[in-house]
C-alpha cells in the first residue's frame, strides 16, 4: 500500500493532541465525603456515552487516512526479460549521400543491377536498420544521427513502431556538415552507461572521418570501456570512388586502424562492407552477442482504497451523532 498524499498523516498527530487537550479541561464535578457505592448506581446509558464521546477520536483518525488517498498495487512489478541495450549511431553527413560504384572489376557474371543500387548510403542504411529494428523483441534500441553534432532521435526504447518512423525520417538537414563522431560516440555512452543490463552496445555507421567536435573517438572509446560499452564499428563505402575522401591521404590506413582498435578496445568489432547489400548480415552478427536476463518494471496498476476509510468514517459519525441527540442525549 501506498500513499498519494503522505504528508496529509501528519495530520494524525493531532489526535493524541487533542486527547490530553480534553483530559487536561477535564468535567465539571460536585464533591461528595465520600463516593463508596456510587458506581454502583451509575447508568449504563452513561457509560456507552462516554465511549460514544471517545469514538470521535476513531472518527477523525479514519478521515485523516482516507484524505492521505492511500492505494495498492493490483499489478505490475518485476517481469523477467532478456535482450540487449543498444544505440544505433548513424552518420547523416553529407558523404552518406554518396551513391555506391561496384568495384573496378564490375558486376560477376550472373549478377544483375539492382534499383536498390541507386540510392544513397543514408538510404540503404535506412531500409536495412528499419528491417533490423522490426524484428527486435526485447532489445532496448535508442537512435543518434550525427554529422557537425550529433542529435538524440530517440532514447532507448522497445517502441520499435516509433523506431522505424524516426529512422525513416532521418535526412541530412538534421545538423551541420561533418562528421563529430567522437560526440556523437559520447551521446551514445551517456544513454547507456546507467543501464542495469550486462550488455551494452553502440552500433556505428558511418563512412567518413572524425573531424568535428571537441572529444577524440579513442577518447570515447575509453569512456566505453569503463561503463562495459562495446562498440561495434561499420565502416561503408570502402571500394566507393568518393574524390574526398581520395583526397585525404589519412584515409589510407590511420582511420581505418582507429575505427578497428577503438572497437577491439571495448570488446566489440570493426567491419568494412563495400556497400550497405551486406549490412543486414552484419547487423545479425552483432545480434549474437551474449543476451543477458534482467528484471523489467512492469507498469505498476494501483487503485484508490480511501473510501474503505471514509466510509466507516461517515458511519460511525452518522450513529454517534444520532444517539448523542436522542437515546444518549445530555440535558443540561
Amino acid at each position: 500500500m501506498r500513499f498519494l498524499s503522505p504528508y496529509c498523516l501528519f495530520l494524525l498527530l493531532t489526535v493524541p493532541a487533542l486527547y490530553f487537550l480534553q483530559k487536561r479541561r477535564g468535567t465539571g464535578h460536585i464533591k461528595f465525603s465520600a463516593i463508596k457505592g456510587i458506581n454502583a448506581v451509575v447508568s449504563p446509558a452513561l457509560k456507552i456515552r462516554n465511549y460514544l464521546k471517545w469514538l470521535s477520536y476513531v472518527i477523525l483518525s479514519l478521515f485523516v487516512i482516507a484524505s492521505a488517498r492511500p492505494q495498492v498495487n493490483i499489478g505490475g512489478g518485476k517481469v523477467p526479460s532478456e535482450g540487449i541495450d543498444m544505440v544505433m549511431i548513424i552518420d547523416v553527413s553529407g558523404s552518406m549521400k554518396t551513391i555506391d560504384k561496384l568495384p573496378l572489376g564490375g558486376l560477376k557474371p550472373g549478377m544483375k543491377s539492382k534499383p536498390q543500387d541507386m540510392e544513397s548510403r543514408l538510404d540503404k542504411v535506412k531500409l536495412i536498420s528499419r528491417q533490423f529494428v522490426k524484428n527486435r523483441k526485447e532489445d532496448r534500441i535508442g537512435v543518434i544521427a550525427f554529422a557537425g553534432n550529433s542529435v538524440i532521435v530517440s532514447p532507448p526504447t522497445q517502441d520499435y513502431k516509433l523506431l522505424d518512423r524516426q529512422i525513416a525520417a532521418l535526412d541530412f538537414n538534421l545538423t551541420t556538415d561533418g562528421t563529430a563522431l567522437g560526440m556523437a560516440l559520447a551521446s551514445g555512452i551517456n544513454m547507456l552507461k546507467d543501464s542495469e543490463r550486462k550488455e551494452k552496445s553502440i552500433i556505428v555507421l558511418t563512412d567518413g572521418l572524425n573531424n568535428a567536435g571537441e572529444i577524440e573517438p579513442i577518447h570515447a572509446a575509453y569512456l566505453a570501456k569503463n561503463y562495459n560499452v562495446k562498440v561495434y564499428a561499420i565502416e561503408m563505402g570502402s571500394f566507393a570512388e568518393n574524390e574526398i575522401l581520395r583526397e585525404q591521404s589519412i584515409w589510407e590506413g590511420v582511420e581505418h586502424r582507429l575505427l578497428d582498435k577503438m572497437s577491439r578496445f571495448t570488446g566489440g568489432k570493426h567491419f568494412v562492407i563495400p556497400d550497405s547489400g551486406q549490412l543486414y548480415s552484419v547487423f545479425n552478427e552483432i545480434e549474437k552477442a551474449e543476451k543477458s536476463k534482467v528484471d523489467v518494471a512492469g507498469y505498476a496498476d494501483y487503485v484508490e482504497i480511501f473510501p474503505q476509510f471514509a466510509l466507516p468514517a461517515v458511519v460511525l459519525l452518522t450513529i454517534q451523532v444520532v444517539l448523542l441527540n436522542t437515546r444518549y442525549r445530555k440535558i443540561p
